[in-house]
């Protein structure tokens, strides 16, 4: 618990994962659910790529041109 006074880089808290959660969730509930298993699929994808973006505190858009090696991005 005091491992934050040694470093300070350490976060006071642990829930990366649940503001990840939470995203997804108002996501979910903004856009009335899914209805196949390939949709359900697919915005789990989008909402991970969305997340890895912010986190990473880039644009999405190129981010995603990034990883399939788009050149010609707007």
């Amino acid at each position: 618990m005091l491992k934050v006074l040694v470093l300070p880089e350490v976060p006071l808290h642990n829930n990366v994962v649940e503001l990840a959660a939470r995203a997804k969730v108002r996501k979910r509930d903004v856009s009335f659910q899914t209805i196949t298993e390939k949709g359900t699929k697919a915005n789990d994808t989008f909402m991970t790529i969305f997340q890895t973006a912010k986190r990473l505190g880039v644009n999405t858009y190129q981010y995603i041109c990034d990883r399939f090696y788009v050149t010609d991005s707007i």
